[in-house]
């Protein structure tokens, strides 16, 4: 029988450290496998608790990648309950450490490229508790000096709409520098600066002048816009191609990577050859 081609879509997810103990793919393999041998439980703002329910390890083009089970459940607090057949108030025991409402979802760990992949499965878990989830888990992770961030990958279209906008009124952005990612040349310019600061991050709010709309032109904002699409987020208030005034959210546009494999074994190497292709090439 045939092996049925796949074809998915994946949302993946920039881990930042910033040690001086340790780093490289060493180091990112082991902060992911801390997380997993300790069965680290991270708890999302919103929504519910998250671990790594299951971890393996494989070799593609000589270099490591981790994939398993993220899973979702319900971790329940209150020993509040009503009983509906007299609806009394009622104390109920739950069997320790059981925890109801599991969805699972496929990830891929991509150590050269420090990229957590999820795959795109609707009903399962959202872009947000996953980014959530990630940076409160591996804080419980690093050792005392070290930091640890998360981004999730936004849209280029998001960042090429505020770009190329008649008009930006205000923006506010968050950016970090990046972990010697591949970028443009302006992008590469903004990275420089921070890190000759030795900042973590940069929260900035910028609104122009009496000339009512910023400039582009300018290398420092054209390259904080771009660094922020793996590495921030970006608030923009712009007048559209429309002349409409418009808000955009760049966390609220992750970007899908869609992957075409051969068949379901090979769906993990197909993943891996885009993410080294799109952020290490």
């Amino acid at each position: 029988m045939k092996d049925k081609q796949v074809d998915a879509k994946f949302f993946a997810f920039n881990i930042k450290l910033q040690s001086n103990e340790r780093s490289g793919t060493d180091a990112y393999i082991d902060l992911l496998k801390t997380m997993f041998d300790n069965k680290i439980v991270g708890t999302p703002k919103r929504g519910n608790s998250m671990i790594l329910r299951t971890q393996f390890k494989t070799e593609i083009d000589g270099n490591h990648i981790l994939y398993g089970k993220l899973a979702r459940f319900t971790k329940l607090d209150s020993d509040e309950w009503i009983n509906l057949t007299n609806l009394e108030k009622s104390q109920y025991e739950l069997p320790e450490n059981m925890f109801p409402n599991l969805k699972e979802v496929d990830y891929i760990f991509i150590p050269q490229a420090h990229r957590f992949c999820i795959r795109k499965v609707s009903g399962t878990v959202s872009v947000y508790q996953v980014e959530e989830f990630l940076r409160d888990a591996l804080m419980k992770c690093r050792n005392a000096t070290e930091q640890v961030d998360v981004f999730v990958e936004q849209s280029f279209e998001s960042i090429e709409k505020i770009l190329n906008a008649p008009a930006i009124k205000r923006i506010e952005i968050e950016i970090s520098y990046t972990n010697n990612d591949v970028g443009k040349e302006a992008e590469e310019y903004v990275d420089g600066i921070i890190k000759e600061m030795n900042a973590n991050k940069i929260k900035m709010t910028i609104t122009p002048d009496h000339n009512q709309k910023l400039s582009l032109e300018n290398d420092f904002l054209r390259g904080s816009i771009e660094l922020a699409q793996s590495n921030g987020v970006v608030i923009a208030s712009i007048i559209n191609e429309q002349h409409k005034p418009e808000k955009i959210i760049t966390r609220d546009h992750p970007e899908e990577f869609p992957v075409h494999a051969e068949n379901i074994d090979s769906l993990k190497r197909a993943v891996y050859q885009k993410i080294m292709h799109i952020f290490r090439v």
